[in-house]
């Protein structure tokens, strides 16, 4: 299959690797539409102190399900979906108590795990969730982006009505 990987900062070469071979609990996603987001771009730039090259960048991503390892029962081969990136390690209570962005081990797809901008990826069905038919793929993989404000929303408690301070641009 072929993948974006960016060797260095400034350089991405579009190279055949092999495809992502998937455990019992994961899938297998033909990506369909993947966004660039400020991460990739600042990690492509070199400017991101955490990344580590080379790697496959891309973590906003939508895409139909190829294949199933044999413990999903929840989906189905042709599902379209969208992937949470965020993948963490399921064994400190940051993460059973659902706090991933907690995580002490937590993997990320495109910044410390393998990312998105490749012909197919794998995914724990854990972290995919079914795509609504209304939307495109290119708007599917929005939905990370989308979600990060809302959780923000969630967390300050701000309703609707309420006044806010928005700084910067």
């Amino acid at each position: 299959m072929k993948s974006a990987v960016c060797k260095e900062p400034n350089k991405i070469v579009i190279e055949e690797v092999d495809p992502p071979e998937i455990d019992d609990d994961e899938v297998l996603i033909k990506v369909r539409s993947a966004g660039i987001s400020g991460l990739d771009v600042l990690a492509y730039k070199g400017l991101h102190p955490a990344i580590y090259y080379p790697i496959t960048l891309g973590h906003e991503v939508s895409g139909e399900i190829v294949a199933i390892g044999k413990n999903v029962d929840n989906f189905s081969i042709g599902d379209k979906v969208i992937v949470d990136p965020l993948m963490p390690c399921k064994k400190y209570q940051s993460c059973l108590s659902g706090n991933h962005s907690l995580c002490q081990n937590l993997k990320m797809m495109g910044y410390n795990a393998e990312g998105a901008f490749s012909e197919y990826i794998s995914a724990n069905a854990s972290l995919v969730y079914l795509k609504d038919d209304n939307l495109s793929y290119e708007e599917a993989c929005l939905i990370e982006p989308l979600s990060i404000s809302i959780h923000a929303l969630k967390k300050t408690g701000v309703g609707i009505g309420d006044m806010i301070i928005i700084i910067g641009a």
